[in-house]
């Protein structure tokens, strides 16, 4: 296919002054059924928490709901002032899930074993999967009433590999966590710890999830918005619940959480068109 010199001096020009990142070509078919090369841009394949996310809709055209979007997270929710509508009901299929707990180079992230049998949310009518659980670290994303947590645990459901839905909870200084406490306990018996970050060493977990998830109260108290996904592409259609209680980590267990963890917040986003608690 012929491309003029002069697209080409341009692209390459483009290239030079530009610090976005790199255009790449794409073959596509037109509407008339011919074939053409669209420039679109590539995404990078890593990003950082420098500026909170407050940049990352300059680094690749398709993460430009990370600066735009209206749906937004993680924001500040009401303190005190919880859900009546979209309450979610979660399932537990019996015993400990399979799984495998690695670092995502922020912190611990934990995927099930292909079959395992994952825990399920059901609001509106519609019931999804545990996809994978991570958390956030020194503090939670979310604010409460102004207030943030030392951290925050997002439990992600939905279908296939497309978040749908997030269940999060902040995380604190406190009683031991029977959750986590599994969690060290298998890692205890292996002679290992938490994956640092930078490791791409997975090792096997079996965790009860009924501990982690419904918390103290079982997930009567809670808040819930329309919201995004909190790491690019920063895509909306994410139903959030927010557990309204904080999981509490013992003095032993939350320096063995931050020791694999680094800065891994995003920066509160503008309350516009979530619709919290509505």
């Amino acid at each position: 296919m012929y491309i003029s010199k002069a697209f080409g001096l341009a692209v390459t020009l483009f290239i030079t002054l530009s610090n976005a990142c790199p255009i790449v070509e794409r073959d596509i078919a037109t509407e008339k059924g011919n074939s053409t090369i669209e420039a679109r841009q590539s995404c990078p394949t890593k990003y950082d928490y420098s500026q909170g996310g407050r940049d990352w809709h300059t680094k690749c055209a398709a993460w430009a709901k990370c600066g735009n979007g209206r749906q937004q997270s993680p924001i500040d929710l009401p303190a005190n002032s919880y859900a009546k509508t979209h309450t979610p009901a979660f399932a537990f299929h019996g015993g400990a899930v399979r799984g495998e707990i690695f670092n995502r180079g922020f912190g611990p992230e934990w995927h099930p074993a292909v079959g395992a049998a994952v825990p399920t949310i059901r609001f509106d009518g519609v019931t999804y999967n545990l996809l994978q659980w991570h958390t956030h670290t020194p503090e939670s994303e979310h604010a409460f009433g102004g207030n943030k947590r030392r951290g925050e645990i997002h439990f992600v459901f939905g279908t296939g590999s497309t978040p749908k839905a997030v269940a999060g909870i902040g995380l604190d200084y406190g009683a031991a966590s029977t959750f986590f406490g599994e969690v060290f306990q298998q890692l205890d018996s292996q002679r290992r710890d938490l994956p640092p970050v930078g490791s791409t060493t997975r090792y096997p977990i079996s965790i009860d999830f009924s501990q982690g998830i419904l918390g103290p109260n079982h997930f009567r108290t809670f808040w819930t918005y329309e919201g995004s996904l909190t790491t690019p592409t920063c895509g909306e259609g994410v139903r959030w619940f927010l557990g309204g209680w904080t999981h509490m980590l013992s003095g032993d267990q939350f320096p063995r959480l931050n020791r694999a963890s680094i800065d891994s917040v995003r920066a509160l986003q503008p309350v516009l068109d979530q619709h919290i608690n509505l």
